[in-house]
């Protein structure tokens, strides 16, 4: 069955007179719900602090306890990882944005030569 024009005007009056008069709820209502709003209130005192079981649980529960945890060590581990050995994508970005590049050696060559035994050979 398809509205016609007609048949629309008339829904809209009819909306727009319910919305016009307002309807307050009765006090049987606001009853009921202010009794079920007090029964599902917890009872005073019943809230118990919780005990820490180590000095750094507080850190732990700030950020989320260890599954959060999980995640900042993966994210840590990874910038650690790309800051010591950068993929060639990170260090021609890097020449791009910034110019230079800089290398760091943790054991140059000759730092190696320190662990040779002199009286070989």
């Amino acid at each position: 069955m398809m509205m016609t024009e007609r048949d629309m005007n008339d829904l809209d009056q009819l909306l727009n007179a319910a919305q016009r008069t307002a309807v307050p709820p009765s006090d049987d209502l606001m009853a009921r719900v202010l009794a079920d709003a007090a029964a599902l209130q917890p009872a005073p005192g019943t809230i118990k602090p919780q005990q820490r079981a180590s000095r750094i649980g507080w850190l732990r529960d700030l950020i989320g306890g260890w599954p959060a945890w999980s995640g900042v060590l993966a994210a840590g581990l990874t910038g650690l990882w790309v800051g010591v050995a950068p993929p060639a994508g990170v260090e021609s970005f890097a020449a791009t944005m910034i110019g230079t590049t800089q290398s760091v050696t943790f054991l140059p060559e000759t730092d190696l030569m320190l662990f040779e035994d002199p009286t070989d050979g």
